[in-house]
């Protein structure tokens, strides 16, 4: 797909390679607790680099409650992955407790969600 925007505009490419990385920090961030802590790490710092220049971003095309939500959205996804990545530093998820019943077929399972967050 061409890009609505001209070859020498800098700030659209710009946005444009921030999307599609935005895109690729999202489907690390929907494979929590699949996913490598390097990966969370990687994103991590991809949405800090793209929140940087946001902030120093200067358009009039762009107003400033656009902008902020941008920020915003890139912020909110860089400290999930933080967070997933510190406690995927802290030791893997437990295994689900199983509880006897006697029965064939598959055993029941207990699972605290709370403890794997």
């Amino acid at each position: 797909m061409d890009s609505p925007y001209p070859a020498d505009d800098e700030l659209a490419r710009f946005l444009t390679e921030a999307k599609k990385m935005l895109r690729e920090a999202q489907m690390v961030a929907e494979a929590v607790p699949n996913v490598h802590i390097a990966a969370e790490d990687w994103a991590a710092h991809q949405l800090y680099g793209i929140r940087v220049v946001l902030h120093s971003v200067d358009d009039p095309f762009i107003s400033r409650p656009e902008l902020n939500g941008m920020i915003q959205d890139v912020t909110d996804l860089m400290q999930f992955l933080e967070q997933s990545a510190e406690r995927l530093a802290a030791g893997p998820v437990p295994p689900p407790s199983i509880i006897p019943t006697l029965q064939q077929g598959r055993p029941t399972y207990k699972l605290d969600l709370d403890e794997c967050e």
